[in-house]
């Protein structure tokens, strides 16, 4: 008879470590639950765990877990092999995972008295079994005195890491994680940096082009936000990640699908967060850094509650598009147009209840948690989007018809002709999302939309033949 397979939890059978999932639920649920956090932990490693899983249990239907091991789990245990869970983790939680996977004989977890961890779980395995032989299953250097004492050293993790416990514990299979580096690309987000791209609007609309300084105090800012806002979509997917991990598309976000771990995340966001903001101190004016403060308090207060009201979502979103342009006025001091934020903020209302009316039509909203729209709700956010872009292009149109245009462009007549590609442009993305053939993220959509591409360089050089 084969002898039984004893599998660790966090990061094992789980991409994940479920300490970390029970703070950021009691975070996003209960917060100041976290003040009794400390006092917990005062009694023991054992009970503040316990502790804290009793206030936050993460949704065991939503973990993300390791495909593979559970595929090899599951053949074993057709052949007759036992299969035992041995779990840091409390009690409640390892025994509501082996509900839902209906696949360990036995639950061996830690207790509010007992830390199931390192040798007191060879210790909890022996009390179960006795002196029989068994293999394990694990991920941490913590599990070494497990796969001393078992017949077989089951492993997961990097090529790296698996290679070094294969020099201590040659026989086992091997199950290897993904390379981390890429996915640490992907969780900043760097293609939202375009999104950045609008501090150096106040520059060439006040056709100060040549003027170098201008456009190195751009640049430090570009540099600046971009950081401080991928520190900021890193707290975004670590506050949305069970929303994320229920979604067709985001659950294969770097924390949502565990290939990042989730103290990684908060680290990785501090640091971005922290660097932005000191380049700025460093080398901008202060009104540039009231802007980046700005940006940061809208983004983390959406991220936090005004995600889940209706309307005022799309709001704050044109906000943190309209707030880019103020960025790139203060930091290069370029006094910034009343028709300019007119228009950004009337557009980036109409992008903003697009990427709300492609969920809808793509039927996202019925399914998610933590939004405020509902299927019936279609037709008006269409109706209060495609109003919202129109509103643009007249605020453009009476720009154009003002006084201000003949100080800048010698020939405006050209810059009429920009009109009917703006409309065509607005009413296309809105064709498309109708269509649903739009992407939940316009973003990403017009990135690779040739037609966008098209309507920009035909704006672009109406305004160059209207400053001639």
């Amino acid at each position: 008879m084969q002898p039984p397979i004893v599998v660790d939890l966090d990061g094992t059978l789980v991409r994940t470590d479920t300490l970390w999932e029970a703070l950021l639920h009691l975070l996003r649920h209960r917060p100041w639950r976290l003040l009794w956090l400390p006092l917990w932990f005062l009694r023991g490693r054992a009970y503040g765990k316990t502790r804290l899983l009793a206030e936050a249990m993460p949704d065991v239907e939503l973990l993300p877990y390791r495909r593979e091991v559970l595929d090899w789990l599951r053949k074993e245990r057709e052949q007759g092999r036992q299969i035992i869970l041995a779990t840091a983790s409390p009690v409640a939680l390892g025994e509501a995972i082996a509900r839902k996977l209906s696949l360990f004989d036995a639950v061996l977890a830690s207790t509010d008295r007992r830390n199931l961890r390192g040798r007191e779980k060879l210790q909890a395995i022996r009390e179960l079994l006795g002196q029989q032989p068994f293999e394990y299953l694990g991920n941490s250097r913590v599990d070494s005195p497990l796969w001393t004492a078992a017949i077989a050293a089951h492993v997961v993790g990097s090529r790296r890491f698996v290679r070094r416990m294969r020099r201590r514990f040659p026989h086992g299979r091997d199950f290897l994680s993904q390379h981390r580096w890429r996915a640490l690309l992907r969780l900043m987000r760097p293609h939202q940096w375009v999104k950045n791209l609008l501090v150096f609007v106040p520059i060439m609309l006040a056709h100060r082009l040549t003027e170098w300084q201008l456009w190195k105090a751009a640049a430090v800012a570009f540099a600046a936000l971009s950081l401080v806002a991928s520190g900021l979509y890193v707290l975004n997917d670590l506050l949305d990640i069970e929303a994320d991990r229920q979604h067709p598309r985001k659950r294969h976000r770097p924390l949502a699908s565990g290939e990042i771990p989730l103290w990684a995340g908060i680290l990785l966001m501090w640091g971005l967060v922290s660097a932005g903001l000191l380049l700025a101190v460093e080398t901008l004016p202060t009104l540039f850094l009231v802007a980046l403060l700005l940006y940061a308090g809208a983004s983390m207060l959406y991220s936090f509650w005004l995600k889940t009201l209706p309307l005022v979502d799309v709001v704050v979103l044109a906000g943190l598009y309209t707030v880019r342009v103020l960025a790139g006025g203060w930091a290069t001091q370029v006094p910034l147009s009343g028709w300019l934020l007119t228009f950004a903020i009337f557009l980036f209302l109409s992008l903003g209840f697009l990427k709300r009316y492609a969920e809808l039509r793509l039927g996202l909203h019925s399914k998610l948690p933590r939004r405020g729209y509902a299927a019936e709700d279609e037709a008006v956010v269409r109706g209060f989007g495609t109003s919202s872009g129109f509103l643009a292009v007249l605020v453009f149109v009476l720009y154009v018809s003002s006084p201000a245009v003949q100080q800048l462009y010698r020939q405006p007549q050209w810059l009429w002709l920009t009109t009917p590609l703006w409309v065509y442009w607005i009413t296309h993305l809105w064709l498309v999302a109708h269509r649903r053939q739009m992407h939940d993220d316009p973003l990403l959509f017009v990135l690779r939309d040739p037609i966008s591409y098209a309507t920009a360089a035909g704006i672009a050089l109406l305004m160059v033949l209207s400053s001639l």
